[in-house]
């Protein structure tokens, strides 16, 4: 058995030709081969299940098979188990995975594998020596994967960390960032291929639940959520680049507010360039948060405004007018994704997440004191700044909504370390108070980006009254959801 470290990069086909004159290469002459990699598994896909991939693959007329296990991708880093051995012919060999994870996982898997899709590329390799000591394999994969006549394009970069420090393998992939739009990808060919057997197309993915350990260290534990919610962003930026769909939109924002969040938390555990990160990142959520504002306005306030109005035809042509902001704001938060700047910051974070600790681990105390610390802080606050709601400007209960997100952020990520009934009870009540903010903040940012559409007169000052009625209900609801958690029961207590 071997680990695998390896970073993914995604590659649009209009820069091949950039890519291989880029000066991290220059020097190194590139090496081509036809590759042909048939995926094996069972019908229920138990494999992919459990975090494995089989394949042979064949290169200039030899075949090897290759098992792959352990979850990986997170910021385009990917390190997993890999057993491999050579085979005469295209047939597996179930002897030499004996004491594998495929071996572990069940002893009927072996019996009931079969090929699933098929993934054929050419692959340009370059073996570079970024810093004496250090040696990576650089591999350009053009091609495609397959299942029957379905079919979708792979066009990616992968450096390989073939022996000496990974510290070196990030800085060489971050100076060909600089030069070439790289993108840090958690999509694998093997992934591809099962959408394909699946048909399975892009979904918007939410966040999960992190289980977290009493025993884990402070700096553990950030690791840990900071991974977490960089999953989420990367899950649904593909969605956001290829679909109109606006609720990837919604979930990668919400993977970079997660991420925000925890490194504020964390900051006194965190590397010295986590201010940095956490000013980029609100640069790209304000991007992300401008197209949210517009698919809200298009697909959840202006509909039922309009027919309140009582004239369809008037709505119809507000949408139409506010389709061109819309789309120029959606280009913008693709353009921010796709961005050189962004690339390096997510190989930098990825690059703490793998990198060793600090090597003062109780420099924060313990884990479950650093967690009860900082939620009860954070409900005082709220709770402090959340008195007579009702009576507050539309600024200063916009502030009290980002308080109920951090204490929501802070809970959730922690909530694994409480007993869950009074975590969910609690976190259902903070849940309650957030979306009856949200909605008096969609209303008043609608009443904003109405303006600038040029509705009739007829139609702002109705909409005027409507939004401001929102604005005022749901502060008095809010105010009653603020009072329902006061007396809640305080699960760190």
């Amino acid at each position: 058995m071997t680990t695998e470290i390896e970073l993914k990069l995604s590659l649009s086909p209009d820069d091949v030709a950039a890519f291989r004159r880029a000066g991290p290469l220059g020097g190194v002459r590139a090496t081509r081969r036809k590759l042909t990699s048939i995926y094996y598994d069972t019908p229920d896909c138990d494999l992919q299940k459990a975090g494995m991939a089989l394949r042979l693959r064949k290169s200039r007329g030899a075949w090897t098979q290759t098992l792959k296990g352990g979850e990986s991708g997170t910021g385009g880093l990917h390190e997993r188990h890999e057993w491999e051995s050579s085979r005469p012919d295209a047939t597996i060999d179930l002897t030499a995975l004996k004491g594998t994870m495929l071996d572990e996982a069940s002893g009927t898997v072996g019996e009931r594998l079969r090929p699933a899709f098929t993934v054929e590329f050419q692959r340009e390799t370059w073996d570079v020596e970024p810093v004496p000591g250090t040696r990576v394999e650089v591999a350009l994969d053009r091609g495609q994967a397959s299942v029957g006549e379905a079919t979708d394009s792979v066009c990616e970069v992968e450096i390989e960390l073939k022996e000496g420090d990974r510290g070196a393998a990030f800085d060489f992939a971050r100076a060909l960032a600089a030069e070439i739009s790289l993108h840090p990808s958690a999509v694998t060919k093997a992934e591809r291929g099962y959408r394909l057997l699946r048909h399975e197309g892009l979904q918007p993915v939410k966040s999960r639940r992190v289980t977290l350990e009493p025993g884990m260290g402070v700096e553990q534990a950030a690791r840990t959520l900071v991974a977490a919610s960089l999953e989420q962003l990367q899950a649904n930026e593909e969605g956001v680049l290829a679909s109109n769909d606006p609720e990837f939109v919604h979930q990668a924002r919400v993977g970079l507010r997660r991420m925000r969040s925890a490194l504020r938390i964390f900051r006194e555990v965190m590397p010295a360039q986590a201010e940095t990160w956490r000013a980029d990142l609100g640069d790209l959520a304000r991007t992300l948060g401008d197209a949210r504002d517009w698919d809200v306005f298009a697909t959840e306030t202006l509909p039922p405004l309009s027919r309140a109005f009582g004239d369809p035809a008037v709505g119809k042509r507000i949408a139409r007018r506010a389709s061109a902001p819309r789309k120029k704001a959606l280009e913008q938060a693709r353009s921010a994704l796709l961005s050189k700047s962004f690339a390096a910051l997510v190989l930098d974070i990825t690059r703490w997440l793998s990198g060793p600790g600090s090597g003062n681990p109780e420099a924060a105390g313990t884990l479950m004191d650093f967690a009860t610390r900082l939620v009860r802080k954070r409900h005082r606050r709220l709770v402090a700044d959340a008195q007579g709601l009702a009576q507050r400007t539309p600024e200063e209960r916009h502030a009290v909504r980002i308080d109920a997100k951090r204490l929501r952020y802070a809970v959730d990520g922690f909530a694994s370390l409480f007993k869950q009934k009074r975590v969910e009870r609690y976190l259902a009540e903070l849940a309650d108070l957030q979306d009856v903010l949200g909605t008096s903040n969609d209303a008043a940012t609608a009443a904003r980006l109405l303006a600038g559409l040029n509705p009739s007169p007829d139609f702002a000052a109705f909409a005027r009254g409507y939004l401001a009625a929102r604005i005022e209900g749901d502060s008095h609801t809010a105010e009653a959801r603020v009072e329902r958690l006061m007396t809640s029961k305080q699960f760190w207590s």
